[in-house]
């Protein structure tokens, strides 16, 4: 064999074992089909997922194919497990990253065989940048390079993490008390700023009577067992001026009322990076069997000596719950007075009467009429108080108005006289014929105007110069003395 042959059959030999091997040049197409980036956009120091689908759509596998991404400046992918998959890599200072990703063997076939990974990015500047992914392999001739690289640009806006947090004025609550529930807005940061808006669906209107939303800087409303507030002061990066609601419980039964409220942001230019921590933590008051008693006392102002008058005493159950019966009122009176026979439920202890009450519903009222004398004058106004009592056993929420005061006075037997109208009759009257003068005189108690010889009631009418008295009718005696009429 010459030499010139056994040269060309080794260079085919050679060709052959490198086509065995591998060694021979490709031609695949290879494609990066998806490039995405959730949440889009996305707050400053929010986390975005990057989805990347590689895809070979030729029918020879590729075994050594590359991807790499030029990270977004406005991003930073975090050198730490979980961050991206295991055959990828982070290179570069941030705002220059590289993620490369040596990818398994990437079978033909196209979107059937496609391999798709993620990667998150923590984002760190807002802004809109963009970043690219593209495939490659070495020793292959893409057979179609216009598909080998997708570019996107994310966008990256002002990041505000808010939180909310919630707590209640008191775990335990009696039925008819008051509770307050106090809101605060926390701003983990990065920015600020004055775009809040709190949202806190309140209990039931049958278990909680809404009253006032306030706070500084906060406007609120309520629509519905809805209260909204929204923030109105200046750009805050810790903590906001807290909100404070108040209102009643009116639960009918014992049991728990739950609330739990949300925050947002009202700026569609401003994203809060964790929506996790928006909604606050549920509160839960345990109602406690209890309503609200009323003292009530009503009696004439002013009490004639040796004349009886009414004291009417009262125990109203404002709500919400039912009184069962044992409620009492009790009221001193004063010595000024004599106290009459007592009334059914009352007894009375020296000038001290006691009242008690049956079982009341929730705006129930019991009322009590005791019998007075005026026994002496006081001399001026005093003040008689009477006090409500629950039941034993049974609170009372409120008790501001327990107690009741009327001011009255007794005064010794007097009349207060009114001299109420005086008319002439006719008008006109011809000169020399009689004209009749009436006179109503009215009595306006408290007593009867009582009359003696030695002190009489007496009415004095002076005449005008062109009239002369000349008798009187009815039960008075008359005199006139210089055009005077005694």
């Amino acid at each position: 064999m010459t030499s010139s042959k056994f040269a060309a059959m080794v260079r085919m030999l050679i060709g052959l074992i490198a086509f065995l091997t591998g060694g021979m040049a490709l031609a695949a197409d290879l494609q990066i089909s998806q490039y995405s980036a959730n949440p889009d956009p996305i707050g400053v120091s929010g986390e975005a997922t990057f989805t990347v689908t590689a895809a070979n759509n030729s029918a020879p596998s590729v075994n050594n194919a590359v991807v790499m991404i030029a990270v977004s400046d406005r991003f930073e992918v975090v050198n730490a497990g979980g961050n991206f998959p295991a055959y990828c890599s982070v290179s570069g200072a941030v705002g220059s990253q590289v993620l490369t990703c040596n990818l398994p063997t990437l079978l033909g076939g196209g979107a059937a065989n496609a391999q798709t990974f993620t990667f998150k990015a923590i984002a760190r500047v807002a802004g809109t940048t963009n970043t690219s992914a593209s495939i490659s392999a070495a020793g292959n001739t893409d057979s179609n390079g216009g598909n080998d690289s997708l570019t996107i640009a994310p966008t990256v806006r002002s990041g505000v993490d808010l939180s909310l947090a919630k707590a209640g004025s008191a775990p335990n609550v009696i039925a008819g008390g008051i509770l307050q529930y106090t809101l605060t807005v926390t701003n983990n940061g990065p920015n600020t700023t004055s775009a809040v808006r709190v949202i806190d669906n309140l209990p039931a209107a049958s278990d909680y009577q809404f009253q006032s939303a306030t706070g500084s800087g906060w406007s609120c409303s309520l629509a519905g067992a809805t209260v909204t507030c929204n923030y109105s002061g200046a750009a805050v990066g810790a903590t906001y001026p807290p909100i404070t609601i108040t209102g009643k419980i009116t639960k009918t039964t014992a049991g728990t009322v739950s609330n739990i409220a949300d925050v947002s942001i009202t700026d569609a230019l401003v994203l809060d990076p964790n929506g996790l921590n928006n909604t606050s933590n549920t509160v839960v008051t345990n109602v406690q069997a209890g309503s609200d008693l009323q003292a009530i006392k009503s009696m004439p102002s002013t009490i004639t000596v040796g004349s009886g008058a009414t004291i009417t005493l009262s125990i109203r159950n404002t709500g919400p719950q039912s009184v069962p019966a044992g409620a009492t009122i009790s009221d001193t009176v004063n010595s000024a007075l004599t106290l009459g026979a007592m009334p059914p439920g009352c007894s009375a202890a020296g000038q001290t009467v006691t009242c008690t009450a049956g079982a009341m519903g929730s705006a129930g009222q019991a009322d009590f009429l005791i019998p007075v004398t005026g026994a002496s004058a006081t001399g001026g106004i005093i003040n008689n108080t009477a006090n409500v009592a629950p039941p034993s056993g049974f609170a009372d929420p409120d008790l501001a108005n327990n107690t009741a005061i009327a001011p009255f006075q007794t005064v010794l037997p007097n009349a207060d006289l009114e001299l109420y109208a005086k008319y002439k009759s006719p008008s006109p009257v011809a000169p020399g014929a009689d004209i009749t003068s009436t006179i109503v005189v009215r009595n306006l108690g408290p007593s009867i105007a009582s009359w003696a010889p030695g002190t009489p009631l007496r009415v004095t009418d002076t005449l005008s110069a062109d009239e002369t008295y000349v008798s009187v009718s009815g039960a008075w005696s008359c005199v006139s003395a210089s055009n005077v009429v005694t």
